[in-house]
């Protein structure tokens, strides 16, 4: 039977060979700066202050930095029949100022037509009370819906066939192409309306339909204003 019951653990004592002998300093042989009394010498590298110009290129100078056009796309090139100087074609013969709406030439014609006449006795009224000065249309955008829409695929064209790899300055340049066309104004007089025929392009056949009516109104308007100048 072992000397110890079944729940008792037996006590081990290591042989006299394994045991550890009470630890004790060794004494260095020869002077050590990491032990004992012997000198110390700072190794630490001396601390330096790197800068940017020394691990970096040189930056430019503002006025170094170029400028490139990337769009070859001219917005005023899109309403160039309205800056050209037109041909000054002659009006009809009238005894009193009237004006007439052309038709549509087909289903897809949304442009407003209207010739408009005055007599030799309104052109002398409107002369001289400064008339043809009068604007009755103002800050009439230069760029119609229509212009609009051509500047726009003609941007979506220029990006689709160059290198997408300017396409942000593209956008960029087009953006403010955009803006520019947007923010063009001018304001009409009579002189406008008597260019036979005054020209208005329109989105759709019905917004072709309320421009007619806004034009004859404000025609009515202005011949009403030189009623009391007839003799």
């Amino acid at each position: 039977m072992p000397p110890f019951g079944p729940y008792q653990r037996p006590t081990w004592t290591p042989p006299s060979y394994l045991r550890s002998t009470e630890a004790r300093p060794i004494a260095p042989t020869s002077p050590s700066p990491f032990a004992g009394d012997g000198p110390i010498i700072d190794i630490t590298p001396d601390s330096t202050t790197i800068t940017d110009t020394e691990i970096l290129p040189p930056k430019p100078n503002i006025d170094e930095i170029p400028v490139q056009q990337y769009s070859s796309i001219i917005p005023a090139s899109f309403i160039g029949y309205k800056l050209t100087p037109q041909r000054v074609i002659p009006i009809a013969k009238v005894s009193h100022m009237d004006w007439e709406f052309d038709e549509p030439a087909d289903d897809a014609d949304n442009e407003v037509r209207v010739f408009v006449s005055i007599s030799e006795e309104e052109r002398a009224i409107i002369r001289r009370y400064g008339y043809h000065h009068e604007p009755l249309e103002k800050q009439v955008p230069l760029f119609d819906a229509a212009d609009i829409a051509n500047l726009q695929k003609a941007h979506e064209r220029e990006l689709e066939t160059s290198d997408p790899s300017i396409h942000g300055a593209l956008r960029l340049e087009h953006k403010q192409q955009l803006q520019w066309a947007e923010e063009q104004k001018l304001d009409l007089t009579i002189i406008d309306y008597l260019a036979s025929p005054f020209r208005r392009q329109c989105a759709d056949r019905f917004e072709a339909t309320l421009t007619e009516r806004k034009i004859n109104s404000r025609l009515m308007e202005f011949k009403k204003k030189l009623e009391p100048h007839r003799g």
